[in-house]
């Protein structure tokens, strides 16, 4: 004998709510499951060929005053293009093949 629920004065068979609850408990699982950000990235460089892992957390190199000029100096060194940010005077700096272009 099939139960008959009401649901908004419509009335429903018992296994018709109980597939719903389901259908709609399943979708709401797969939609926390597929919208967790991904926690690690890779970067394709066109150059070199290779990846770069970036990484997440405190970085211990950061804290040595010397950091920013020894990444600096080894960016101009290889030519690389990239941006330097002077957050202090608002300022952006862009190098070009390793030379600042204005």
């Amino acid at each position: 004998m099939n139960k008959i629920r009401e649901i908004w004065n419509i009335r429903l068979p018992l296994p018709v709510v109980v597939l719903m609850l389901v259908v709609i408990g399943g979708g709401a699982l797969w939609l926390i499951w597929n919208l967790n950000p991904v926690l690690e990235y890779q970067l394709y460089l066109p150059a070199g060929g290779g990846t770069a892992k970036l990484e997440f957390g405190s970085w211990p190199a950061l804290q040595s005053p010397e950091f920013f000029d020894q990444v600096k100096k080894k960016l101009v060194d290889e030519e690389s293009d990239f941006v330097e940010a002077n957050l202090a005077e608002m300022k952006l700096t862009i190098y070009e093949k390793g030379s600042a272009v204005n």
